[in-house]
């Protein structure tokens, strides 16, 4: 018995070096694990253009626009940058950088974004780094008109119920318009009691519903001289269409003006609908549709139960006494045909497409060529993004030409081309939700 105890304690210092050398080696796999983790984790986010190392201090990131991304902790909201500065720390505003119904029209391009605290809303100028307009209005929306950005802020004594569309005297808000600089303070230009305001680039003119029907407007311009008045849309929202002018009733007849109020053209019509970019307009008359120009000639005679819009100067045209769908020019020339049952119309984009399914497959309509195509070589060459929809339950776009997808256990990024960027899994940390238009499969899949 002693001599093994005596054993025991001449083996002690070689099984206290085992354990040593055992422990430290456990210690260097874990290192270089979470070493090339962490190398991995880098060459993916650099391959997206960005770097989400401390995406672990929120618990959200929203994908970056252009150099900015909103971050939420603890329900309150924040902007950092792209090298992970807070721009804005979190505390518990609302924050809009980009336009919801345009991809292009980035806020913070102009070195501004839109706060909410509660019901109000300000206006922070990035650069600054302060607020540059209070937080007594209850909304306030950017507008790019005439190469500048302008703030529209809504002030109302008496908030409309939902919807917003039941105006009264009371609860008509009273709109601010401001020109915003990097340089300068905010510039009241005007200030309007009205449902509704618009300005765009597209106008030289800022444009106010002023009756509570919501129809008839007035109109200013940059400096916020008056320029018209009184003038009825036919819809509850005015555009100016191509730089062609406004589509308005006077009289209870069509009139187009333009940006001074001048009346451009007359036409007596049943109806008349947005000029399209070519410079024709859609009418209906007696039931029937066609197209005129804007000097009141009828350049399509109306013969179709229903029109399209034009893109690329072509047209789909619908007969159903014919029982066809054509496809037209600016001169009304039917330059191709398909059988109502044998053909549907798909819209990719705002763009309609005539898709047919015939003895050769499924073929459409591609304006670029002038010609019917096969539509799955179609998809992938002009639209490949549409064409991974067909693959995966969920897709985003995340940066530039990079998009996030859900197989449906993971999220993956993807390129447009369809080559997998990075197939590690994306984490609860990083909730991938996005500021692009999101679609599914079910949206893009094959009509038959």
């Amino acid at each position: 018995m002693l001599k093994r105890d005596e054993a025991n304690k001449e083996n002690s210092p070689f099984l206290f070096d085992r354990m040593k050398f055992i422990i430290v080696s456990i210690l260097f796999i874990v290192g270089f694990c979470y070493a090339f983790a962490i190398e991995e984790n880098q060459t993916m986010n650099n391959a997206v253009g960005r770097s989400i190392a401390d995406a672990k201090d929120y618990d959200s990131v929203e994908p970056f626009v252009n150099g900015y991304a909103v971050v939420c902790k603890n329900d309150t909201y924040g902007l950092i940058d792209e090298e992970w500065n807070e721009i804005i720390r979190p505390q518990g505003w609302f924050i809009e950088t980009f336009d919801h119904w345009d991809d292009d029209f980035v806020y913070t391009d102009y070195g501004f974004c839109i706060l909410c605290t509660g019901d109000y809303y300000s206006v922070y100028d990035i650069g600054r780094g302060e607020v540059i307009l209070e937080d007594y209005y209850q909304g306030i929306e950017f507008h790019r008109f005439r190469g500048n950005l302008y703030a529209l802020a809504y002030k109302y004594e008496v908030l409309p119920d939902l919807p917003f569309y039941d105006y009264t005297e009371e609860n008509t808000p009273l709109i601010d318009v401001y020109r915003l600089s990097k340089t300068n303070s905010p510039v009241l230009i005007l200030s309007q009691k009205a449902t509704r305001c618009d300005c765009d680039d597209n106008s030289d003119a800022i444009l106010f519903n002023t009756a509570l029907d919501g129809r008839t407007y007035c109109a200013y311009d940059h400096t916020g001289k008056l320029l018209f008045s009184g003038f009825e849309s036919q819809d509850s929202e005015l555009y100016r269409s191509y730089h062609f002018g406004y589509l308005v009733t006077k009289d209870s007849n069509w009139v187009i003006v333009d940006d001074t109020g001048m009346i451009v053209l007359r036409g007596n019509y049943d109806y008349l609908y947005e000029i399209e970019e070519n410079g024709l307009i859609a009418f209906r008359d007696s039931g029937l549709y066609g197209f005129i120009n804007l000097h009141g000639e009828v350049v399509v005679p109306a013969e179709y139960e229903k029109l399209y819009n034009f893109y690329n100067d072509q047209a789909i045209a619908v007969s159903t006494t014919k029982d066809l769908y054509f496809i037209i020019d600016n001169n009304g020339s039917k330059l191709t045909s398909a059988p109502i049952g044998q053909a549907k119309v798909t819209y990719f984009g705002n763009v309609p497409y005539l898709m047919e399914k015939s003895e050769n497959g499924t073929m459409i309509y591609d304006y670029n060529e002038a010609g019917w195509v096969d539509y799955d070589q179609w998809i992938l060459l002009r639209h490949p993004v549409y064409a991974l929809g067909e693959v995966y339950e969920h897709m985003c776009r995340y940066y530039k030409n990079i998009y996030i997808a859900y197989t449906g256990d993971e999220w993956l990024f993807v390129r447009s081309d369809g080559c997998v960027v990075e197939n590690t899994v994306i984490g609860d940390v990083y909730y991938p939700w996005g500021p692009f238009i999101e679609f599914n499969r079910q949206s893009y899949s094959y009509l038959w």
